[in-house]
């Protein structure tokens, strides 16, 4: 390897050989060093964000190509799928375009594999459980009921996901044991598991991850945020194994920060962006932050900061929807004087897949859309609140989908397909990376805050601001 020099900034250059390829390496890094303990607290240790144009090079080939099998082998009759002499795949699963299932694996009853997922070796996937995007199941591994084992995950050893659990982004899973209820695991790094302790109920774990349960007498984990290195003896007592009710990220909309839009449950950070007339590939929403001073997207009225409307939205990563049940709730106030009632709260596109949570006038809609499954549309005539704070949300749980205003429901449907088997059938090149979330995107009023839950339960807040414009 050849290296150029480290600058902090101004130009470097190197001398590149014809067809050589070269890497750039960035350390986002605070200017002043400041120590922090070895555990300071889920969500306390930050990432520096940055960004990078490249101009007059040439990305090297996606990673998400996958090779075509050369073994025997043939398209699953649902889905088109390959299916290998050797698998096993029931006439009731699904095996998508793109996906495989290989090797001795079996897929089960009403079990889904979509995007580019591999299931191979020993692995067996059954009952309603989803493995989407680029995630490998593999060796003596188990997914069933509702779980989701998606994005660049890898599930291996003799691990079982089960439940409404969930593997995502680039967590991997190993070892022998059981994760269940309502369990999500994601970021980067690895869990490994063993048999004497069961994850279940609501525990999150998140952010760079090594865990390791080999000696734990603990039986059950059944709540907690779950971070960094972990052993047996860490595992007795983290301050941050408590209660976190199910909720899964929480967004404050106030300018200190801005374009960054902090999480204060975990990572899940978002980014202001501005906002195209519509959200997809055509006329996408993109940063465009050079020269903007995005702390004029927001204003305050007494001790409430809140985003401004129509100024911008804020985006968020595809894993916030990435749930079998979801709640979602904002704190809003629509301005007395505001005549054009019209804009969406939540909005979340991929190719062929899309799902918004509206106001039109006096109606709430919420949509999902599919164009390769039933679509679902909710909508609740009511008269908001005009010129006060007050609550507007929507649940989708156990095969329902509901509005509330101010924490009362009203509005209902059943929902046919749950909302990650939806996101999962995306038509995106790279299926791991969908769908893009927009908070916000030219709602009519202010936002105060959001909270999203991935137990289906409607988050509330602990104080409605007091005041109106």
């Amino acid at each position: 390897c050849r290296y150029s020099p480290t600058v902090r900034r101004g130009k470097v250059s190197i001398d590149v050989r014809p067809g050589e390829q070269f890497a750039l390496a960035v350390a986002a890094t605070p200017s002043n060093y400041t120590p922090q303990e070895f555990r300071p607290g889920f969500a306390v240790k930050r990432r520096y964000p940055y960004s990078i144009a490249d101009v007059g090079a040439l990305p090297t080939a996606p990673q998400w190509r996958v090779a075509v099998p050369t073994v025997p082998g043939a398209p699953h009759a649902n889905g088109g799928g390959f299916v290998a002499k050797s698998a096993k795949v029931a006439a009731t699963a699904y095996v998508a375009k793109g996906a495989q299932v290989l090797d001795g694996a079996q897929v089960t009853e009403r079990a889904r594999i979509c995007g580019q997922a591999i299931v191979r070796q020993s692995a067996k996937v059954g009952g309603d459980a989803l493995v989407s995007g680029l995630a490998r199941v593999g060796e003596r591994a188990r997914v069933d009921g509702s779980a989701h084992v998606g994005g660049y995950a890898k599930l291996s050893g003799k691990a079982v996901l089960t439940g409404r659990a969930q593997l995502l982004e680039y967590a991997t899973l190993d070892g022998e044991g059981t994760v269940s209820g309502d369990v999500m695991i994601r970021g980067f790094g690895e869990v490994h598991l063993s048999p004497t302790t069961e994850v279940t109920g609501t525990a999150m774990f998140a952010e760079d991850l090594e865990v390791h349960f080999a000696g734990c007498k603990t039986p059950s984990f059944d709540r907690g945020l779950f971070y960094g290195y972990l052993n047996a003896d860490l595992l007795k007592k983290p301050q941050e194994v408590t209660d976190n009710r199910g909720l899964y990220a929480h967004w404050k909309f106030e300018p200190t920060h801005a374009p960054i839009v902090r999480d204060l449950v975990g990572d899940a950070d978002g980014q202001l962006v501005n906002v195209a007339t519509q959200m997809d590939s055509e006329n996408p929403v993109t940063p465009n932050l050079k020269g903007r001073d995005m702390t004029k997207a927001f204003a305050r009225d007494g001790t409430v900061s809140y985003l401004l409307p129509c100024r911008g939205g804020c985006e968020v990563g595809g894993h916030v929807l990435s749930a079998g049940n979801l709640g979602f709730e904002a704190s809003v106030m629509i301005p007395s004087q505001t005549l054009a009632r019209t804009g969406k709260l939540l909005s979340a596109d991929a190719p062929g897949v899309s799902l918004t949570f509206s106001v039109k006038g006096d109606d709430v809609w919420l949509q999902l859309s599919s164009a390769r499954s039933k679509s679902s549309t909710i909508r609740a005539k009511v008269s908001l609140p005009a010129g006060r704070w007050f609550r507007l949300g929507f649940t989708i749980k156990e095969g329902e989908s509901a509005i509330f205003v101010d924490g009362r429901k009203i509005a209902a449907e059943k929902v046919t397909l749950p909302l990650n088997f939806l996101f999962a059938d995306t038509q995106a090149p790279n299926p791991a990376s969908a769908p893009r979330v927009l908070i916000g995107a030219g709602f009519p009023g202010y936002i105060a805050e959001v909270k999203v839950t991935h137990t289906g339960e409607l988050p509330g807040f602990d104080a409605i601001p007091k005041g109106s414009k």
